[in-house]
């Protein structure tokens, strides 16, 4: 095992870079990127990410190098979100460094020097990367004791570290984009903007399409019931109410349409047949791998034809079908959820319940997660009397008729917030815990919610990682491109996409039963392209 520390400026991956190599006991020493790239030994560094930048924008391509991230051990242990500046993430390694030699100025001197900023004399440069190596090595001693003490160290070793050196290789490989597409796209995207911008203007009144303040006022003025307090899920609103009324429908293909214009914008300043995002390995608090620069899982289907599979290959689009359900009605243990799930479909079965027709199945399916995660049987009947003409008691008798019967989910439900209260963290099948923030003898409403999530998502994301690694292992002409929460966009061989097709269902099938043995998983394979160039408005 040996220690890295390479001097590249990120934000000018092209510029001069130099690499420093140092091992316990032994003094540093400096290599070329020829020498790096063939080592066979464990490397441990920090923000893995910005070296392989580094790599992709010269040209350099490896494989099976034996990689550990200092900042993402960190990032497993620190156990909850974080929502201040980027780059002042406790696992961000200045952040760490400051912990072990506070000494700010000194910080920043080193910072300077790595990134090309300040220039020193070749002895005193070479002091300040010794006594970073020493800080280094401290960091990943100390990361080891805690992934161990608080048994993360299994999850670190055979989950996050596979799966993070396959994605960075991924990084190195890219993508392939079609730049006329992307051009056509962007125009259709501008149409959208501007009609419904002006028909939101004109109809509604909203001056600022930015605020959602405003936004929010406006759909309480109309009538349109906020899902939550909090503002963060006025898109679960938006995207609840879609398809019954218009002025969220408006507000949804709006805003829709601005995000996927910000990212197809920045593969278009690219000018590239290739991109090379960046992959987050443990990207969420419940270890959901998050795409950036740019940020393509969140790409709606009509917009991601600008994808393109590489000369003779295909994709395939493996996809879980009621993944989250299927997790917790294995957790939960309740007979008859598992018996509905086994047996048909969750979100038809609730359509039709509450709406007599099974074309509602994705307000459903809405409405059944927000139930699993902590939404209100009362709650929910008051936001769906826009539906129809049924009163409030007569919506709530149906929902609590539906839902009711899943009594040992309740329960379970309410397990989970003790084990929360008694333990203060909440965890996965392996590791992945989520801590309490405050010291209230009570959860308040905000931990009510993520405390299934982190249970349930952080098992997804167990899932996924496990498939992934799976199909690295044993599919050689499986090519991953895109992991999405339930799903993966994958590149095969055009005459072997129909036995791969089976081989890959086969792995998520063995994979979800052996976290959740009682569940009969489904798997589809649907377009990850929808052909759909016009909204209804």
């Amino acid at each position: 095992m040996f220690f890295l520390i390479y001097l590249t400026n990120p934000f000018n991956p092209q510029g001069p870079k130099r690499f420093f190599l140092r091992r316990k006991n032994e003094s540093l020493r400096e290599i070329a990127f020829k020498e790096l790239v063939q080592s066979k030994e464990t490397i441990v560094s920090y923000h893995l990410e910005n070296l392989f930048l580094v790599m992709s924008s010269n040209g350099y391509l490896c494989r099976g190098l034996d990689l550990i991230d200092v900042c993402q051990a960190y990032k497993l242990l620190y156990g909850r979100p974080f929502k201040g500046k980027m780059g002042d993430e406790p696992w961000n390694i200045w952040c760490l460094i400051r912990k072990q030699k506070d000494d700010l100025k000194y910080i920043k001197e080193i910072r300077e020097c790595i990134y090309g900023i300040k220039t020193l004399q070749e002895k005193e440069l070479l002091k300040r990367i010794d006594i970073f190596f020493s800080l280094l090595e401290q960091l990943w001693q100390q990361a080891i004791k805690q992934l161990k003490k608080t048994d993360e160290y299994d999850r670190y070793i055979k989950l996050e570290k596979p799966v993070n050196e396959m994605l960075l290789e991924k990084h190195l490989d890219g993508i392939k984009i079609s730049q006329q597409r992307l051009r056509g796209r962007l125009d259709v995207l501008d149409k959208k903007i501007s009609t419904t911008s002006r028909s939101l203007k004109e109809e509604y009144g909203i001056r600022d399409l930015s605020n959602p303040g405003e936004i929010v006022s406006v759909l309480h003025k109309y009538g349109v019931e906020v899902l939550s307090d909090q503002k963060k899920h006025l898109e679960d609103t938006l995207d609840f109410y879609a398809e019954q009324l218009r002025l969220p429908r408006l507000l949804k293909l709006y805003r829709d349409s601005k995000r996927d214009k910000d990212i197809l914008l920045r593969l278009g300043g690219i000018n590239a047949a290739r991109i090379h995002p960046v992959y987050k390995c443990f990207g969420t608090v419940t270890g959901r791998i998050l795409i950036e620069s740019p940020s393509l899982q969140n790409l709606k289907r009509e917009n991601r034809d600008i994808i393109e599979p590489d000369v003779g290959k295909i994709f395939l689009y493996p996809d879980y079908s009621q993944f989250e359900p299927g997790i917790m009605a294995s957790e939960a243990q309740d007979k008859i959820l598992i018996n509905d799930f086994n047996n048909g479909d969750l979100y038809v079965s609730l359509s039709v319940k509450l709406f007599g027709d099974l074309k509602c199945r994705r307000l459903a399916k809405l409405l059944f997660l927000a139930f699993c995660y902590g939404m209100t049987m009362e709650r929910m009947a008051q936001i769906l009397i826009h539906s129809n003409s049924e009163s409030l008691g007569e919506k709530e008798k149906v929902i609590r008729n539906f839902f009711g019967r899943y009594q040992r989910l309740i329960k379970w439900k309410t397990s989970i917030e003790s084990e929360l209260l008694r333990n203060k963290k909440i965890g996965t099948v392996l590791g992945n815990y989520r801590y309490r923030d405050c010291r209230g003898k009570q959860l308040s409403y905000f931990e009510k919610r993520w405390v299934i999530s982190q249970r349930i998502q952080g098992t997804a994301s167990v899932i996924l990682k496990e498939v992934i690694l799976r199909i690295k292992r044993e599919l050689t002409d499986v090519d991953i491109l895109i992991p999405m929460h339930d799903a993966l966009l994958v590149q095969v061989p055009i005459d072997k996409a129909q036995r791969l097709q089976g081989d890959i269902e086969q792995i998520f099938k063995n994979e979800f039963i052996k976290v959740c043995p009682v569940i009969k998983p489904r798997i589809s394979f649907s377009p990850f392209v929808e052909n759909k160039e016009s909204e209804k408005l």
